[in-house]
């Protein structure tokens, strides 16, 4: 009796009614699913259109003059950057013993650049001279010869733009 009962539930299991539920998706689950997946991409697209990505090229630095004004710091930049940053540009500085989760990142502004190649190590860099305005460092003892590193921020444009 056990085996006519496994025969009776695959026969009604082959039937066509049995198969037209099984093959048939809900329709509510797939017009649900169309439209959150729309929405999904829909907020991707906007959030590409209008959050800026910032664009930063992280360097060595090091301290070549401490004035009663300002800081200066000189950083070498790899040169493929050459085209990309410019007199004026910002960057944030952090040197070596003052923890930025401490002390925070200090503004600088890039006052100068120099074209002529300096070659480290096989690799190539120019030269730019940072100013930190004396009035920014009260808790930074900065002598000569210190070492940090320098993140200069080289675009903030948003995703859809730099792939236009």
């Amino acid at each position: 009796m056990y085996i006519r009962m496994a025969e009776y539930d695959n026969i009604e299991l082959r039937s066509e009614k049995v198969q037209e539920i099984i093959g048939k998706a809900p329709g509510g689950i797939v017009r649900d699913g169309i439209g959150m997946l729309t929405t999904v991409l829909v907020c991707l697209a906007l959030v590409a259109c209008f959050i800026p990505y910032p664009e930063n090229v992280t360097v060595s630095v090091f301290v070549t003059q401490v004035d009663e004004r300002y800081v200066e710091v000189t950083a070498l930049v790899p040169y493929r950057f050459i085209t990309k940053v410019h007199k004026g540009m910002s960057a944030d500085i952090e040197f070596e013993g003052y923890a930025s989760s401490e002390y925070g990142l200090l503004k600088a502004e890039i006052e100068g650049l120099e074209d002529s190649i300096v070659t480290v190590s096989g690799d190539n860099f120019f030269s730019t001279k940072l100013i930190i305005e004396k009035k920014d460092i009260e808790l930074y003892h900065l002598q000569v010869k210190m070492k940090g590193t320098a993140s200069i921020l080289l675009s903030k444009r948003s995703l859809i733009d730099m792939f236009s």
